[in-house]
């Protein structure tokens, strides 16, 4: 008797176990059934969800529409359900892209326009190899937020477009008091502009536009979807997130036909922080080169612009350990530090840059690459960058588009015209030959002669060992 109780007792368990099971796999898959069938109707600019929840007792589940009306809300995540890759890499982004995107013309080294420059450099005499990089920070889907036709921020666009119709001042622009809170993320324009459906084809169409042989891209979230389309363009990519619970990274695609990668490295470059930083070494025939990728953290106050320069040390001290002997360097990334000194904000970042031998590839300073409009504020900016280190000469560079053009939209970026905040930068670069003494190739960012044993240090003997006067200290 009690051995066929205890085979009672266990058969019973074993049968709850089961019923538990299945109780959680049934909750699953209504859950499923639920986000698979939502999706956006254009036309009402609502949500409809088509619920099948399985009837009870065997009864005939009949489908019902429900509709949830967002109007009432002063901002709305945009974030969207992932896309079939199927159909993204068969997308046609130029029929989809039309009347969007600003003209945009090449200059060359000279300051002299350059035509369309739609085919990349060809290779020349005494030039290695010739190659077009493009840096972008396609702003994270996860990252976007927009006002609704009724919101504050809507009504206000006309008083904004009237109050900084005759301020054009470089620089930053508030129109807030106190510091920005970059967390929020809530755009000035219709949320309907932040669509992934809608951003995705313009974000794709800017990139493939300019036929780059190497695409360096910041705030990525979705990199399945850019690689199924650009895998079907001829390229490769490789990608890094962000650490702990932030979803974006960074990416970096190249044309398969041109070049192999045959190392790649990822860096954390803050115990404390998010942000990363990824370097690839890529095989040109008979030349390498590296390849670093970063965006750095946000904040428009001086304790953020001191951090940035220690996030800048330690991935130069990565960089340093990567790179072989006579291998160049090109550095592209959202820096989120300015050009220069603005308001209280002593530039520091960008300097110690190019005080370690970083060379812009755009020269004289582009008037902005970031242009923000915010629900509290407008920010414009120099943020991201195209810099390179050793034997390598620009040839011409994309130009940002005109001013006038984006003050046109009340807006700011992104609006319905750019999928952005942040411009793209392109420029065709060519690798020279013959090594050039005035272009080193190893990265300074040690000196045996002085100890640095911390960041302030470094920074302050970097700084002063090349006065404007030309007196060393």
């Amino acid at each position: 008797e009690w051995r066929v109780s205890r085979r009672k007792r266990m058969i019973l368990r074993v049968m709850g176990m089961v019923v538990a099971v299945g109780s959680v796999l049934r909750l699953k898959r209504d859950a499923n059934s639920i986000i698979s069938s939502a999706e956006w109707s254009e036309n009402s600019g609502r949500y409809r969800t088509r619920r099948s929840f399985p009837q009870p007792y065997g009864r005939r589940s009949n489908t019902a529409s429900d509709t949830a009306d967002f109007s009432s809300f002063s901002s709305i995540p945009a974030r969207s359900p992932p896309l079939n890759l199927s159909r993204v890499a068969m997308m046609n982004v130029k029929a989809m892209a039309q009347h969007s995107l600003y003209e945009r013309s090449w200059v060359n080294a000279s300051g002299d326009e350059d035509g369309d420059g739609c085919q990349a450099p060809k290779k020349e005499k005494g030039i290695s190899e010739s190659l077009r990089i493009l840096q972008f920070n396609v702003l994270a889907d996860c990252l976007t937020s927009g006002t609704t036709p009724i919101s504050p921020g809507h009504k206000s666009r006309k008083r904004r477009t009237e109050e900084t119709k005759n301020n054009r001042t470089f620089g930053m622009t508030k129109y807030c008091k106190g510091p920005i809170d970059w967390k929020s993320r809530v755009f000035l324009c219709d949320h309907s502009h932040l669509f992934w459906e809608k951003r995705f084809p313009l974000l794709l169409y800017e990139i493939i536009n300019r036929d780059p042989d190497i695409i360096c891209l910041q705030e990525v979230d979705r990199f399945d979807e850019f690689q199924a389309f650009l895998r079907k363009k001829g390229y490769s990519g490789r990608f890094v997130k962000k650490s702990f619970r932030a979803r974006d990274g960074c990416a970096v695609f190249w044309k398969s036909s041109r070049m192999n990668n045959t190392a790649i490295e990822c860096v954390t470059l803050h115990s404390e922080n998010v942000h990363v930083a990824m370097m690839l070494r890529m095989q040109i025939d008979s030349r390498s080169v590296i390849i670093v990728n970063t965006h750095l953290k946000a904040g428009l106050e001086q304790h953020y612009e001191d951090f940035r320069v220690e996030q800048l040390k330690c991935l130069l001290e990565k960089v340093k350990d990567f790179q072989k002997e006579d291998e160049d360097i090109i550095l592209c990334g959202d820096l989120n530090s300015h050009v220069e000194t603005y308001e209280s904000v002593k530039a520091v970042a960008y300097p110690f840059l190019t005080q370690c031998g970083f060379r812009n590839a755009y020269g004289r300073k582009p008037k902005y690459t970031h242009w923000g409009g915010w629900m509290d504020s407008e920010v414009k900016m120099v943020f991201d960058y195209i810099l390179y280190l050793g034997n390598v000469r620009v040839r011409r560079v994309l130009q940002v588009p005109c001013e006038s053009k984006i003050e046109e939209s009340p807006e700011r970026l992104p609006n319905g015209k750019y999928p952005s905040d942040h411009v793209s930068l392109v420029a065709d670069i060519e690798l020279l030959s013959n090594p050039s003494p005035s272009s080193p190739s190893v990265l300074p960012v040690h000196n045996p002669t002085v100890p640095l044993v911390s960041i302030s240090r470094a920074l302050k003997f970097v700084l002063s060992s090349t006065m404007p006067d030309g007196k060393s200290t």
